[in-house]
Order: structure tokens, then sequence, then C-alpha cells
């Protein structure tokens, strides 16, 4: 499985998932391939519904900080690298 994320707007993003599986060699491979599909998309559907409500809590602007754990180590790093190069230009 892999995914891309294409923003498309501050508060719309396109998600772009596609799923792989072997060439199935008989009917129960082929149905347990489908199985998986369905149960990726409704985990999906679940992370999706969530991601919308934290946007939400976000744009409030209610908390004027966020606060990363030790697990968010990417997203932290991720900020770093952006405000490096984008910084300079804030409020330009």
């Amino acid at each position: 499985m892999t995914y891309n994320f294409w923003p498309q707007a501050v508060d719309r993003t396109t998600w772009d998932i596609k799923l792989y599986f072997p060439r199935p060699e008989h009917a129960a491979h082929r149905l347990q391939q489908e199985y998986m599909k369905c149960l990726i998309r409704d985990i999906l559907h679940e992370d999706a519904l969530a991601h919308e409500q934290i946007h939400y809590g976000l744009a409030s602007r209610v908390k004027t900080q966020l606060h990363f754990q030790d697990d968010e180590a990417q997203i932290r790093h991720f900020h770093e690298v952006l405000d490096k190069f984008v910084g300079p230009y804030e409020g330009a």
C-alpha cells in the first residue's frame, strides 16, 4: 500500500491511495484480497474523519500552541525544516 497526499488548498487535500496485491492463484485468494481492500477502506475512513476533526479544532484557533509528544519526531522534524526554509519569508 502506498499513499500520497496532494494539498489542494489550505483546508483541502486529496489522498491518493494504492493497494498492491499479487495475482490471485484461485478464488479464495481473490476473495481474501477483496476483503482486505474493504478492511483497509474502513480504517482509512476512520483516519479521514479524525483528520477532519483535528483540522476543525486547529482552524478554530482556540489554542495558540500545539505541543508534540516524543513519538511524533517526524512531524517535529518536518516543522523544523519548514521553518528553516519558509521562516525568513514569513510576513513578507
